[in-house]
């Protein structure tokens, strides 16, 4: 993992990612309009569930087609196209009043959203080197704190008796409009970083390795991905379900929960903006220390009836989940003879295993216990990661990597 000692240096391209997770984040506060959508179209908890998963499903195709994409259309173009889709599926979204619409508005999104994801790990490698790990965490933790104001004013909206459609639809058009002005003149690197081995494959002629090969073939790219994958899937559920969480549990008002629900988005921003200091503090032991705070969290959300505990146990939940994914990445970025945009593909094939099991798993122990119990799932897989990783560091042998099969 990178200490990211240095300052990080905001340039166009720095910002131009930033505003691209802007339009990301945007897209993904569907998920602070959910308890209104679900009401609305009088879903179950799997249905609801669904819309956030979808960008499991579109993570999944991005890591399965997104490098084929990125080769013949170029990075710059994909990371445009990317954000356009998203602010697509938006439109799509906040003008459905059918479950169809709304499906498919969260695909567009989803899919959008997943491209973004894809293609941005592997410029902030070659443009920002060893300090790729802070640039990572500072590239998803401010778009994080962006997604406040957005849970605040759908929130004061809902709260007034009004539709959240017609501010969730500007919010998008907003976004859109600053990545294109501030990021169209942005010289994004144009090739992508590869080690000697890679590089003297492609001097040869060979086809680049698919991620799913990579997957198979390679035991260290398969343990990163593993512990990437487990990682989100402990990470991303909190933030699909706070809204309604507090909503139908924690007693608040549907405008109160949705404006309550980015107190998980802050969390994760104070995390990420302090991921250098924290390493320095922690080092290899942050992802663990993390686990363990939103495994704590997640047992005081799910044990004290008091409102404003339950907020604070998922501010301290969202701090916990902060270092997880850029620490992950970080490491996944540092295998030997794989190129940037492979990597890329297998961080997003990992993170889309993750978003597409953990919010379903959550919905339907929602459906069949409680959506109260359904909070267990966290300290549960939080558990688990932290004794696989201490069996790794400790026997590092093949049975346990290939756990990750």
């Amino acid at each position: 993992m990178t200490t990211g000692q240095q300052d990080l240096e905001y340039d166009r391209v720095t910002v131009t990612l930033i505003l691209a997770f802007c339009v990301l984040v945007a897209g993904l506060s569907l998920n602070a309009v959910l308890a209104e959508v679900r009401s609305e179209l009088h879903l179950s908890a799997t249905m609801t569930t669904l819309h956030g998963s979808m960008f499991g499903i579109g993570l999944l195709i991005a890591g399965l087609v997104g490098r084929p994409v990125v080769t013949h259309v170029g990075r710059k173009k994909t990371l445009y196209l990317s954000v356009v889709l998203t602010f697509v599926g938006m439109t799509t979204f906040s003008a459905g009043h059918q479950v169809e619409l709304t499906l498919l508005g969260a695909g567009a999104i989803a899919v959008g959203a997943a491209m973004i994801v894809m293609v941005a790990p592997g410029i902030i490698a070659d443009h920002h080197g060893e300090q790729r790990g802070a640039a990572l965490a500072a590239i998803n933790g401010i778009p994080g704190l962006v997604a406040v104001p957005i849970a605040i004013a759908l929130g004061i909206v809902i709260g007034a008796g009004a539709s959240w459609r017609t501010p969730y639809f500007l919010i998008g058009a907003l976004m859109l409009l600053l990545v294109l002005v501030t990021g169209l003149p942005a010289r994004l690197p144009a090739t992508t970083s590869t080690t000697t081995t890679a590089a003297a494959s492609e001097l040869r002629g060979e086809r680049p390795v698919s991620p799913i090969n990579l997957l198979i073939q390679r035991p260290d790219v398969r343990w990163f991905w593993f512990i990437t994958m487990i990682a989100v899937l402990t990470e991303f559920p909190p933030g699909v379900w706070c809204s309604t969480y507090l909503h139908e549990v924690g007693g608040a008002s549907s405008g109160l929960a949705s404006g309550l629900s980015c107190v998980y988005g802050v969390g994760l921003f104070c995390s990420r903006m302090f991921l250098p200091r924290l390493l320095r503090r922690f080092g290899t032991r942050l992802r663990s220390a993390g686990l363990m705070t939103m495994a704590v969290s997640a047992v005081s959300l799910w044990s004290i009836p008091v409102l404003w505990v339950r907020v604070v146990a998922l501010f301290i939940m969202g701090i916990g989940a902060g270092p997880l994914y850029p620490v992950s990445i970080d490491d996944l970025f540092k295998v030997d003879g794989v190129d940037t945009v492979a990597l890329g593909a297998v961080g997003a094939l990992a993170s889309g295993t993750a978003i597409t099991i953990g919010p379903v798993l959550f919905g339907v122990i929602a459906d069949s216990i409680s959506l109260r119990h359904a909070a267990l799932v966290v300290p549960v897989m939080a558990l688990t990661v932290i004794a696989l990783m201490r069996r790794h560091a400790s026997a590092p042998t093949p049975a346990i990597i290939d756990l990750a099969t």
